[in-house]
């Protein structure tokens, strides 16, 4: 087993310095937590990042991100792809690259969904330019890369040089030269046309698109922009008010959204305080081991909406997490990971940590942490309410109709019918009943267990004011087993290792002996922090919201009814209540959430 750490190598002093100055510093608007990066990089697809998780903003975007040449830019420090959907350049601050590594085809569209202010930060990678570059960054390449997080290959006899000219070229040029790419950093646009006017290298204007421009469609709440079109809905008529069915984590983002994009009516109906589900989760907020790449981005972007929320991103406690797999992970960079970890650096990371005992490997994933999911969700809600929302104590029972079928309103469990312009089901696993829309979900039940270090049946825990704590979320793969420890001290546990018993009808005794019997497993990953701790009681759930195919559902089902559920739902809250909020206000289909359309299992 190998373990490597990232690192830049240059050639020139003068290259060094530049790329330090513009590339590798702290560009955050927000944060200047990440260090600089030190070390040797590794040849093949495992790394370590020693960084500090970042805020809010990456640094440095790449457009590609996920295929070949892209690839290579990926694995930088802070680098983060952007997903498709989401305008180029508002997930890094000015001046920091934006990085596009897409056919030519494709630059018209990225140019137009790019702000104007931002344009000036493009890096156009390809053997194509245009005139309108001469602001920008160009690269020439004259290297192939055989598959996405491969190393460069670059031709030995005789050897090829790719040139790089415009703002950013010295942070580029240090970035290639590290790949084991020969570099020739161009002074003026002149002479990059004349280096090039004898090769397969073209000088042309960007094509015009072939499609219409995307709508650009700003989501304030969380600093973002996403790239839609228009609804062709004939139909449809513009939504004043709307009845949101569930008031969870993901149905309470969703309220609270509406209100803030100016729907003057939202209803939620719940008969439950924080929802289900959202009571029994351990709110892990993560993106690793999340594929394929552009769900793992939707996942990224989940996080950077708890960090942006001005009402949430206090919540969080980001302290990363440390995993144990089976296997050794495929890290291509993108998402900040250290791994497979030495014994040593995993007391380093966690002295409470019991995670060397058995086999496997163990990777530490910085930007990731958890919440109180009650705590965020009576946050949400008390702000919806404070402007305008409506929170009723009851269930939904049917869906009403017009003469032409289209959805109108509820009727509840009470028989209050109350109409609306839009149903949004938000319901978790109810989402997946017949009269909310029929979701394609599967059972997955779940518990999860709760302990308090400040009472202890250890009798040598009375001469220790200060019980152990954990610092980091620990995850165990090979056990099946998770610990992680809130703000106010509580101890999570969970796991398939703990779901012995699940759903059986207990005596007290025999709930007091499940209790200790959960204690015992999960004494094995957290030994003191468990240790010193009595669990106090569980919380089951008996279907959590799963869809068939594991992705979020989100979308129109039918004229006036939406749908809105997912797993992961703690981590992507912030994000999918805003974009829901914009969808059925604003009436368009925003690209980023073309792949979870409910649609898609009309074919299944």
């Amino acid at each position: 087993m190998k373990s490597f750490i990232v690192s830049s190598v240059v050639v020139t002093t003068v290259v060094l310095v530049q790329c330090v100055n513009s590339f590798s510093l702290p560009c955050s608007r927000r944060s200047a937590s990440a260090q600089p990066l030190t070390g040797s990089r590794s040849r093949g697809r495992s790394f370590q990042w020693r960084l500090d998780a970042l805020e809010v903003d990456a640094m440095t975007e790449v457009v590609g991100g996920h295929g070949r040449v892209g690839s290579l830019f990926l694995r930088e420090r802070g680098a983060m792809a952007v997903p498709r959907g989401v305008a180029p350049g508002c997930l890094t601050a000015d001046d920091v690259p934006i990085i596009v590594a897409v056919p030519s085809e494709e630059w018209s569209a990225i140019l137009d969904a790019t702000p104007s202010h931002r344009r000036s930060d493009l890096v156009w990678v390809g053997d194509n330019y245009n005139h309108n570059a001469e602001n920008a960054t160009v690269v020439i390449p004259r290297f192939t890369v055989e598959e996405a997080g491969a190393d460069p290959v670059v031709a030995v006899s005789p050897p090829t040089c790719s040139f790089v000219f415009g703002k950013h070229s010295a942070a580029l040029a240090a970035v290639l030269t590290s790949r084991g790419v020969l570099v020739q950093v161009v002074e003026s646009w002149a002479e990059l046309c004349n280096l090039t006017a004898h090769g397969d290298t073209c000088i042309q204007e960007i094509p015009a698109p072939s499609s219409p421009p995307a709508r650009l469609v700003p989501i304030p709440a969380i600093d973002l922009v996403c790239c839609g079109a228009h609804l062709n809905r004939a139909a449809d008529v513009k939504v004043q008010s709307a009845i949101v069915v569930g008031g969870g984590i993901i149905g309470s983002s969703i309220a609270r959204a509406l209100i803030q994009r100016g729907i003057k009516e939202v209803t939620v109906y719940d008969p439950t305080p924080a929802g289900k589900t959202t009571a029994a989760s351990w709110a892990w907020l993560n993106a690793n081991q999340k594929p394929p790449p552009s769900y793992r981005s939707l996942n990224q972007l989940g996080l950077r909406g708890w960090r942006s929320d001005a009402l949430l991103q206090s919540l969080p406690s980001w302290s990363g997490t440390l995993v144990r797999t089976p296997h050794e992970l495929d890290l291509a960079g993108g998402y900040t990971a250290e791994g497979p970890l030495s014994a040593e650096r995993i007391r380093e990371l966690e002295p409470e940590a019991n995670l060397t005992d058995t086999s496997g490997y163990v990777y530490y994933f910085a930007d990731e942490g958890h919440v109180n999911p009650r705590d965020a969700v009576l946050a949400l809600r008390r702000e919806a309410t404070d402007l305008g929302a409506s929170f009723v104590s009851d269930a939904v029972g049917a869906l009403l109709r017009n003469h032409e079928g289209r959805v109108v309103g509820v009727r509840t469990s009470l028989g209050v019918e109350k109409p609306a312009d839009v149903v949004i089901v938000a319901a978790g696993a109810k989402s997946s009943d017949a009269a909310l829309g029929e979701a394609a979900l599967v059972h997955n039940p779940s518990m999860t267990y709760f302990a308090s270090p400040q009472s202890t049946s250890s009798s040598t825990a009375a001469s220790s004011p200060h019980p152990p704590a954990l610092g980091r979320i620990l995850m165990d793969q090979v056990r099946s087993l998770y610990v992680a420890q809130r703000k106010d001290g509580t101890l999570v546990a969970g796991g398939g290792a703990l779901k012995d018993g699940l759903g059986a009808t207990l005596s007290p005794d025999e709930s007091r002996k499940q209790l200790n019997v959960a204690r015992q497993i999960a004494q094995e990953l957290a030994p003191n922090p468990v240790g010193y701790s009595t669990f106090t009681h569980k919380e089951e759930v008996m279907s959590k919201p799963m869809p068939r195919d594991g992705f979020p559902i989100m979308g129109y089902v039918e004229a006036g009814l939406y749908s809105a559920v997912t797993h992961s739902g703690m981590t992507m809250a912030p994000l999918l209540g805003q974009l829901v909020a914009a969808e059925v206000k604003e009436q368009v289909s925003l690209s980023l959430l073309d792949d979870y359309r409910p649609g898609r299992f009309d074919e299944k």
